[in-house]
């Protein structure tokens, strides 16, 4: 069973993951009409990991006793400079994914729930 505070927390995950997939569907689609054919492949791909993440958080919380849940979320850019732009802020966000993911095991390991950090490692 999952307490509230962690319930909480992986709800926000479960929100960046599917903001994550969003933001590489957006660069995927402009590389594509842009003629990067293969970066936009690659950014599709990133797509579906994160939303394969998110699926993880959801049937995990569930599974805990949670109640997973999708929020509302902001519209990507859809619109970018030159692909080195697409690149920086793949890596700027790729970034703030990691730091976020960090702040829940903290939060597990706060909460005493060694079971969801595991399931974080």
């Amino acid at each position: 069973m999952v307490t509230k505070i962690i319930e909480k927390a992986i709800n926000e995950q479960i929100r960046k993951e599917e903001h994550s997939s969003r933001i590489y569907l957006s660069m995927a689609s402009w590389c594509q009409v842009n003629g990067f054919q293969g970066a936009a492949e690659w950014l599709y791909a990133q797509a579906d990991e994160e939303r394969m993440h998110e699926l993880k958080f959801i049937h995990y919380l569930n599974d805990r006793g949670g109640n997973a849940h999708l929020s509302d979320l902001e519209k990507p850019a859809t619109k970018f400079k030159a692909l080195l732009d697409v690149f920086q802020q793949v890596l700027k966000h790729e970034e703030y994914i990691s730091t976020s993911i960090n702040e829940v095991y903290a939060v597990c390991i706060k909460q005493n729930d060694y079971s969801t950090g595991n399931f974080l490692q």
